[in-house]
C-alpha cells in the first residue's frame, strides 16, 4: 500500500496568482471564504499575538517578520529598527540639552562658581557668612538697585566684576525659561517629523520586499503613509506579518491523501 499526495486540476504553465495584503485595520479577524475556512482557523489563532506584538514592540514584530520573509535573522531586524529610533532619541535629547544648557544652566552655574571664587580672593572675605553672601549684596537689594552694587558698601572688586552678572541672569531666567520651552517644543517637533519619515522610508522598503516575494501589488505612498502614522504603524507591521502567516499557511496545505492498493 502506498500513500502519494495527489495535485488535481494543477498546471505547470498557469500564472502565479496575485495576493493581497489583509485589511489594514483587521487585526485579530479575517474573514475567510467557504473554500478557506479550515486554512483560517490555523491563521486566526495566530492574530492576537501579532496584534500585541504590534501595539507592545513593534520593533520585535518587525525583526520577526524579518527573519521569516528570510532577508536576515530576527536580531538584525530588530537592532535595524530600533537603531534608528535610538539614533534620533539620542540626537534630539543631545540637541534640547545643549540649548538648555547654554540657556538656563550654564550662565547659573558659570555666575555661582564665579562668586564662590571671590570667597578667597583678598579683601572680599568680610563680604560673607560663611559660604553665602551677606544680607546686604542679596539678590532682591541688588535687583532693587537695578543690579549695580551700592558704593557704600564698598564691595571688593572681584564681587563688583561678578555680582552685577549674576543679578541680570537670574532677573533674566523666566524669560529664558520661556523661550527654552518654546524651542525645546520646535525640536522635538522638527525632529519626531524627521524621525518617522526616515522610520516610514525605512518600513516601506521592507514592506515593498514583501510584497514582490509575495506577488502582492501595492503602493509605495500607501505604504510609505501606514509607517508614517503613529497610530497606524503598528496596524501596517501586524497587517505584514498577518498576510505572511496566511499565504504560508494557505501555500503549504497538506494536499488530500488517496490511498491505493498496490497490485
Amino acid at each position: 500500500m502506498v500513500d502519494y499526495s495527489e495535485l488535481k486540476d494543477v498546471s505547470i504553465n498557469d500564472p502565479i496568482p496575485e495576493n493581497q495584503f489583509n485589511d489594514i485595520c483587521n487585526c485579530i479577524h479575517q474573514r475567510p471564504s467557504p473554500q478557506q475556512t479550515l486554512q483560517m482557523q490555523q491563521v486566526e489563532h495566530k492574530y492576537l499575538e501579532t496584534c500585541i506584538y504590534g501595539l507592545c514592540c513593534p520593533c520585535c514584530l518587525f525583526g520577526r517578520t524579518y527573519e521569516r520573509s528570510q532577508f536576515g535573522s530576527f536580531f538584525n531586524g530588530c537592532c535595524k529598527y530600533f537603531s534608528i529610533q535610538m539614533m534620533f532619541t539620542i540626537v534630539i535629547s543631545s540637541i534640547n540639552f545643549d540649548y538648555q544648557w547654554n540657556n538656563i544652566y550654564a550662565p547659573l552655574y558659570d555666575t555661582s562658581q564665579n562668586i564662590r571664587t571671590c570667597h578667597t580672593a583678598p579683601n572680599c572675605s568680610p563680604y560673607f557668612n560663611g559660604n553665602k553672601l551677606i544680607d546686604d549684596l542679596n539678590q532682591t537689594n541688588l535687583a532693587d538697585n537695578n543690579c549695580y552694587v551700592p558704593e557704600y558698601l564698598h564691595v571688593c572688586k572681584c564681587l563688583n566684576d561678578f555680582l552685577p552678572d549674576k543679578c541680570r541672569t537670574i532677573e533674566n531666567l523666566p524669560e529664558n525659561i520661556r523661550e527654552t520651552i518654546m524651542t525645546s517644543m520646535v525640536i522635538n517637533t522638527a525632529g519626531g517629523l524627521f524621525n518617522i519619515t526616515i522610520l516610514g522610508f525605512f518600513l516601506e522598503h521592507y514592506r515593498q520586499k514583501l510584497a514582490d516575494k509575495l506577488n502582492i501589488r501595492t503602493s509605495r505612498i500607501k505604504g510609505f503613509l501606514y509607517h508614517c502614522l503613529p497610530f497606524i504603524n503598528p496596524c501596517a507591521l501586524c497587517q505584514e506579518a498577518n498576510t505572511l502567516d496566511r499565504l504560508n499557511i494557505i501555500n503549504n496545505t497538506i494536499m488530500p491523501i488517496t490511498t491505493v492498493n498496490k497490485v
